[in-house]
This record gives structure tokens, C-alpha cells and sequence, in this order.
């Protein structure tokens, strides 16, 4: 089985590309399928720079085979995306075409290896990029695609609805991601599957994690993943001062992620930065909750890494994937507006029975629905039958 992905590695924290990572992995591990991924150089998703060596390597028993990027993010992209933010329906085949092509990554290179592939399935991962607007018309066998997607202006381009019609089979994140996909494409007739993914079971290594980030002995809230404006960081930030002032406590707010956007400044706001795996879950382990602050999310591995841990979450009531867990784990709550986040994080802060509780039901959630070796025996079968269909 091949994957197509514009980025991969180990280097990459969250999103569709681990997600595809680790299912590629668990198929190598569970089911000792032979599996290779096609991808790029590249690390950065807006410039799309060469980083790693062009060539095969094998990471975790999976055959990588990475090209070179020709063409990065450009700088007209930017004036285009403006418009396909206000509005993306008004933008015509070609301009949407266009987008694709402005945002990259583009790799000659990697689209030949597609058309040269013989796999019998190719699992493109995810919806938005050059390599699977380009790269599926180039496949011999059968495809499948893994969309991500969230309710992003983006998704409303026609080249993505010539895009997925290309496909011979979906497989979604969550329920919430499925019901979007096939509101706004007309895709419900073929074969498809709501699988979520796993998480690995917390691996704390019993350092001073307080020590180590010079945390003191405070109660503190975590923030874990890009810090961002687009995943609602800022706004987080801003709500958490406000919060501070309704009600004064010495409880911090950690932000635990790549910074890519200057956040307020405030002596009870943390940037720790990017952390090794065991740090992340040794952060997790003592932090009170964690907010998951951002709108746009397709499964969000954090808030499952938060239940693994025992602690509840907080989660932005915008997002349809986000709330769906929540309401079906009875493991979070969530806000819609900025009293409702206060309210809502002060009672888990202050209410330690509330607290044990929602932690409690979403370990047991965590635990019980996404567990890897079901997740990958669902997904083998799926992959399956696609190839039967196609014979």
C-alpha cells in the first residue's frame, strides 16, 4: 500500500501528516503489510523549503521515498487566498485550479513516482494539497482519501469538488468531518468509513517536569499544538487575561507547540515551545486541563492525549469534531462565547468532583473507542474492499 502525503517525519507534530504516519506504521506493526510513502523535502507547510535529502529511507519500517520540492508557497498566493476567504463560491474552476497551484507544494518528482506506483491501493492524505489534487489523476490503482477536512473557506473551491469525485473510497475522522463532506459533495454513493484514530498510552518518564520549565508549584492549563491565530491562540490568550481578572488565581496558562504568532504578554501565560514526547506527557500529566481553543479541527489528537492523561478538556463549541467527542464522551465541556468560557473553565477549576469526572469518562471514551488494533483491522477490510470492487 503507498501513501501520498506533502510532508512526513517524525519532525512533524500533529495533523493529517502524523495521523498518516501512524497509520502507516500501525499497518507495518500489526499487520506486517508493506507500506511506502510518497512525499516531499519538505518540513515547513507555508514555504514548502527542502529540508531532508531527496531519496529512499525506511522510518519505523515504512518505505519512504522523498522528492524535491520545484515550487513552494508563492507570493500571490496570499492576495488569492484573501478572496477565497470572503468568498470562496464566487472563484471560478480555473482560479481555484490556481490557488492549488500558488499554495504548493509542487514536486515533478513525486507526482512521476505516483504515475510509476503499482500499488493496489493509494491512500492520498490530506484533501488540500498539490500532491492529491495533481496526484490522483495520475493513479493506476485503486485510491482512497483521508479529506481532514474542517469547515474552512477552502473546501468550498470547485477543484476540490472534481477532486473528490476522483476517489474510490473516503475514510473520515469523525462523524462531524463525514456529514460535512457529503453536504457540500455529492459523494455518499461511494464506499466510505468513519474511522477516528488511535493514541498511544501515556509514557511519562517521572521527571521534574516543573523543574525542568520552571513551572513552581502553581495549578496550570495547557494549550498543546501550533501556536497560531488560525487555531485560535491568540484569542485563547486574550480570553485568559480577561478570565484572570474575574478571577484572580495563580494558575498559568501553558502554550506547548511551535510559535508561530506573538502572543499577548502576561505574567500567567507560558510559551514552553516545541517538547520532546515524554515531556509532552509528563506536561500533561500535572496540568489541571486542557483548551483546545481552535475551530477548525478534522479528529484532534490532543484532546485524546488529555483523557489518556486523566484530565478533562475544554474545547471551542465552533468546532463540530471537537463538540461531538465532548458531548459523546461526556469527558469536556465546551464554550461558545467568552462567558461561557469563563464559566465553564472556573467550574472545572474549582470543582474538583466535576473535574475527576469529565476526566474520568473521557479516558474510559479514549480507551474503549480508539484503540489501534481495532482502528487498523476496520481499516485493512476497508482497504480491501475497495480492491474488490475495483476487480
Amino acid at each position: 500500500m503507498s501513501f501520498v502525503v506533502p510532508r512526513y517525519g517524525t519532525e512533524i507534530l500533529g495533523g493529517a501528516e502524523s495521523a498518516a504516519r501512524m497509520i502507516a506504521e500501525h499497518l507495518v506493526a500489526q499487520k506486517n503489510w508493506e507500506v511506502e510513502v510518497i512525499t516531499t523535502c519538505a518540513l515547513d507547510h507555508i514555504t514548502w523549503e527542502n529540508k531532508l535529502n531527496a531519496g529512499m529511507s525506511e522510518l519505523n519500517g515504512v518505505l519512504v521515498k522523498r522528492f524535491v520540492v520545484d515550487r513552494g508557497r508563492e507570493e500571490k498566493f496570499f492576495e488569492l487566498d484573501a478572496k477565497v476567504k470572503v468568498d470562496p463560491l464566487r472563484l471560478t474552476l480555473g482560479e481555484s485550479k490556481d490557488w492549488v497551484e500558488l499554495q504548493g507544494p509542487i514536486s515533478v518528482g513525486l507526482l512521476e513516482e505516483i504515475a510509476r506506483c503499482d500499488s493496489e491501493v493509494v491512500a492520498f492524505y490530506p484533501y488540500l494539497f498539490h500532491p492529491t489534487v495533481e496526484g490522483v489523476k495520475r493513479v493506476k490503482g485503486r485510491k482512497i482519501l483521508h479529506p481532514a477536512v474542517h469547515d474552512e473557506p477552502a473546501f468550498y473551491l470547485k477543484v476540490f469538488d472534481e477532486t473528490f469525485k476522483s476517489f474510490d473510497g473516503f475514510v473520515y475522522h469523525a462523524s462531524a468531518e463525514r456529514k460535512l463532506t457529503q453536504r457540500v459533495i455529492q459523494i455518499a454513493q461511494k464506499p466510505q468509513i468513519t474511522l477516528g484514530l488511535g493514541t498511544s498510552d501515556p509514557h511519562c518518564t517521572g521527571s521534574i517536569i516543573r523543574d525542568k520549565f520552571q513551572l513552581g508549584t502553581d495549578p496550570y492549563i495547557v494549550s498543546l499544538g501550533r501556536i497560531d491565530e488560525m487555531k485560535g491562540s491568540v484569542f485563547l490568550a486574550e480570553f485568559f487575561i480577561e478570565y484572570k481578572k474575574a478571577f484572580p488565581s495563580e494558575c498559568k496558562l501553558l502554550f506547548v507547540g511551535p510559535d508561530l504568532v506573538k502572543l499577548p504578554s502576561h505574567k500567567d501565560i507560558v510559551c514552553i515551545g516545541p517538547v520532546t514526547e515524554s515531556d509532552k506527557w509528563d506536561l500533561l500529566s500535572g496540568a489541571e486541563l486542557l483548551i483546545s481553543p481552535s475551530a477548525y479541527e478534522s479528529f484532534s489528537l490532543v484532546i485524546f492525549e488529555a483523557w489518556k492523561s486523566s484530565i478533562p478538556v475544554l474545547v471551542n463549541g465552533s468546532c463540530e469534531v471537537t463538540l461531538e467527542h465532548c458531548i459523546a464522551s461526556r469527558g469536556g465541556l465546551w464554550f461558545e462565547n467568552f462567558k461561557e468560557f469563563c464559566v465553564k473553565l472556573h467550574a472545572i477549576l474549582t470543582n474538583r468532583g466535576l473535574r475527576d469526572e469529565l476526566a474520568g469518562n473521557g479516558r474510559e471514551y479514549a480507551i474503549s473507542r480508539y484503540n489501534w488494533e481495532i482502528l487498523i483491522e476496520r481499516y485493512c477490510e476497508f482497504a480491501e474492499r475497495i480492491v474488490k470492487v475495483g476487480r
